[in-house]
């Protein structure tokens, strides 16, 4: 049993049985370790909701670490099960969750220098550009990060149109969660007020998404959706 290539541009691999239970064993077990946060968010960890769940990780804390650790651990299953399935007709979507993968290990590297919604001296500094690259490194890594899972949903919509399936209700579920706390994560950061109360939520569709990238059936040829500036418009694109 094994992995065999179809041939076409857009068409994408048959996946044997176990090749599929193995990515999404792992796809399972780098959810359970990236979605930390519900450890943090039900225990002394987390201090106050009024932060970041990055805060967390400031070097030299308590358990920056160990969540450091996480993060990578859970960006690198992540990695290898998208490459265990392939892109299987969405190559678009599969490369922009490769970068999501990417930008995760990044973000684990590179930490906060100082915890910002604790400390009123940090947040001038990082509002002044004060601190070190790798603070700010991991600021760009995290907005790629969610950037890379909102892209892929955008296009997600855009392919499934009104096509009646649980992978169409699925996704119109992440699209509402988007919808609901893209505006109060940006609001709660600028406020710095609860900002650990709506974070989870994108937490929660990055690692869904995942999920759904690695279980959802093969994309017929043809219905390959790209990134354009109408995302939000359901067209598809042909493959020539």
């Amino acid at each position: 049993m094994g992995v065999v290539m179809v041939e076409g541009t857009n068409q994408g691999r048959v996946i044997a049985t176990p090749v599929l239970w193995a990515a999404a064993a792992l796809g399972l077990v780098g959810a359970a370790l990236y979605n930390w946060w519900v450890v943090a968010a039900f225990t002394h960890i987390l201090p106050t909701p009024n932060m970041l769940f990055s805060d967390l990780e400031v070097q030299g804390g308590q358990y920056s670490r160990l969540f450091n650790s996480l993060d990578f651990t859970a960006s690198a299953l992540f990695l290898v099960a998208l490459l265990l399935v392939g892109a299987r007709g969405r190559r678009t979507e599969w490369f922009t969750m490769l970068w999501f993968t990417a930008f995760g290990m990044t973000g684990a590297i590179f930490h906060y220098s100082c915890a910002e919604a604790l400390s009123a001296s940090c947040r001038s500094a990082e509002w002044h550009f004060q601190l070190p690259m790798t603070h700010y490194a991991h600021m760009l890594s995290g907005i790629g990060e969610f950037g890379a899972v909102i892209l892929v949903v955008l296009m997600a919509r855009r392919r499934h149109g009104d096509a009646a399936s649980m992978w169409r209700r699925f996704n119109r579920v992440q699209v509402d969660l988007l919808i609901f706390a893209l505006p109060l994560i940006a609001a709660t950061y600028l406020l710095d007020r609860w900002e650990a109360a709506i974070e989870p939520i994108l937490l929660v569709v990055a690692a869904s998404q995942l999920l759904k990238s690695l279980l959802e059936p093969e994309t017929p040829p043809g219905a390959e959706v790209g990134i354009s500036l109408d995302l939000l418009q359901p067209r598809q694109r042909a493959d020539h």
